[in-house]
């Protein structure tokens, strides 16, 4: 078994995490993978069955004021605050405190852009840290998060759910299609794809972002729960959770590449990876797909991180990292991997090796992004940003 790099200093205090429980170019490779000692015995990805049956949000009607949220902002200059302090992660800039549920996370140029799904707000705070911004609040279980120069989109996860859409500029919240437990999205030219939950009515979906009315176009539907997609080019991947043999169950999965065009002929859906144990996060980089195993049959590679080449049609997966403790969110660079583990977030090199440790004693981290210089995260209550290894 291979150690873990560990970049902090050694911390001398233990944080208090509070209640844990969840609701909710080519890759070479060829490394070993590595492992964090015994799996644990918590189930499932963090937060995802603290779903809702309410109505979605009402439509055409602001249900915010827009102005700057008062909830903590992590300190700097232009607030006046001394920076808040991470014990996990010393490097660690805290962007927002106080939060009830983050969920979804988005970055651009400027701004980080997040979901509280306990909350029910979208908010967004300057990359470099300052004043907070709210953007939608009384939302009904916000989720997935994406943003253009001029809109930002959210979904609801509820029975009843939505894609919405505002002007960064303030006016009224436009839903721009209804679904069944929308999950994550992703904004792609003149189009915004998302994933639907939904045991019955799973599928990948895209509506066009130019005016408001337009109807929604699915790409595929598989029947069952999409958990999260990645659009590259002509292509969309994504993870898929099949109905579980018995209530109680994790549920196994699939991990599907299809085109991001409509129609999509369902011949053209192809399994990269099958047999996978309750596959969550995807990501995508130098032409290898990776994504997140939940928990499940040991001979459905469960509490890992896995790669396949983008082109395999059903291969052997290159198992990175081993015997995670609650793996959930991912993302991905050029040369690293990176992931969220309930209390640790972490990174590996696309062709394995060590495990980097970037952060622990994190309460419940969960969607994970990166631009060039900084990976990014969301936890039950806080958005934080540190430098890349």
């Amino acid at each position: 078994m291979m150690d873990s790099i560990d970049l902090r200093p050694s911390l001398l205090v233990v944080l208090a995490l509070g209640p844990l429980a969840c609701h909710d170019g080519t890759s070479v490779l060829t490394g070993t993978p590595t492992t964090t000692g015994p799996a644990s015995t918590a189930d499932g990805g963090p937060g995802d069955d603290d779903t809702s049956t309410g109505a979605a949000s009402s439509t055409g009607a602001a249900s915010s004021s827009g102005e700057a949220s008062t909830g903590s902002t992590g300190g700097s200059e232009s607030t006046g605050e001394p920076p808040i302090q991470d014990m996990g992660c010393p490097e660690c800039t805290v962007l927002a405190d106080d939060l009830e549920g983050g969920r979804g996370l988005f970055v651009d140029d400027q701004w980080v852009y997040w979901s509280d799904q306990a909350a029910g707000t979208v908010e967004r705070v300057p990359k470099e840290g300052g004043e907070r911004e709210l953007l939608a609040d009384g939302q009904l279980e916000p989720y997935g998060v994406g943003a253009t120069a001029e809109h930002v989109y959210w979904t609801t996860f509820v029975e009843m759910g939505t894609v919405q859409r505002r002007a960064l500029d303030g006016g009224p919240i436009f839903a721009v299609a209804a679904d069944a437990f929308p999950r994550f999205l992703q904004v792609v030219g003149d189009q915004v794809y998302w994933c639907s939950f939904d045991d019955v009515l799973g599928r990948v979906r895209r509506v066009s972002t130019i005016g408001v009315g337009n109807p929604p176009e699915t790409l595929v539907s598989v029947g069952s729960g999409v958990a999260d997609l990645e659009v590259v080019g002509d292509e969309v991947y994504f993870t898929v959770h099949l109905p579980p043999a018995m209530p109680g169950l994790a549920p196994e999965g699939l991990v599907y590449v299809a085109s991001s065009q409509v129609p999509t002929d369902e011949l053209d859906l192809r399994a990269l990876a099958t047999q996978q144990a309750e596959p969550w996060g995807i990501a995508h980089a130098s032409g290898t797909v990776f994504w997140i195993n939940g928990t499940g049959d040991p001979q459905d590679l469960p509490r890992r991180v896995l790669a396949t080449p983008q082109g395999a049609d059903d291969l052997e997966p290159t198992s990175l990292a081993l015997q995670q403790m609650t793996p959930w969110g991912i993302a991905a660079d050029e040369q690293y991997v990176y992931w969220t583990d309930y209390i640790e977030v972490k990174a590996i090199p696309h062709a394995g090796g060590d495990e980097i440790l970037l952060a622990d004693l994190q309460n419940v981290a969960r969607s994970i992004v990166v631009d060039d210089d900084h990976v990014y995260w969301i936890t039950r209550e806080r958005v934080l940003r540190r430098p890349k290894p």
